[in-house]
């Protein structure tokens, strides 16, 4: 999609298993389906960590925020951790009003 205003890339994390998801930019109804599809690729590609960076995060709806809950619940099937990361201004708020912020901050 060539409007697309974010992007999501997996880098190595700390250890062997281990990996971070960066995502960039703002997060809306078009990034819902890419942020729940790409973490349940990475739970089921043998890693048995996942950090989902949101440091670069500039806007995060309702929508978004339901890929990360989709993609959560993937990492618990799959018996992977996922933690967030770096969360700032509206998207640390919105996630710490819907109550996901605990929840993504507690391995």
């Amino acid at each position: 999609m060539d409007d697309q205003t974010y992007t999501l890339t997996a880098e190595p994390g700390d250890t062997e298993r281990a990996v971070v998801l960066k995502i960039r930019g703002a997060l809306d109804i078009t990034a819902r389906d890419d942020i729940s599809t790409t973490i349940a690729g990475l739970v089921t590609s043998g890693c048995d960590r996942l950090v989902v960076d949101l440091g670069e995060v500039t806007f995060l709806d309702s929508e978004a925020l339901s890929g990360l809950l989709e993609g959560y619940t993937a990492a618990g099937r799959a018996g992977v951790t996922m933690t967030a990361v770096g969360a700032h201004g509206i998207v640390h708020r919105v996630l710490h009003i819907t109550g996901l912020l605990t929840v993504l901050q507690h391995p």
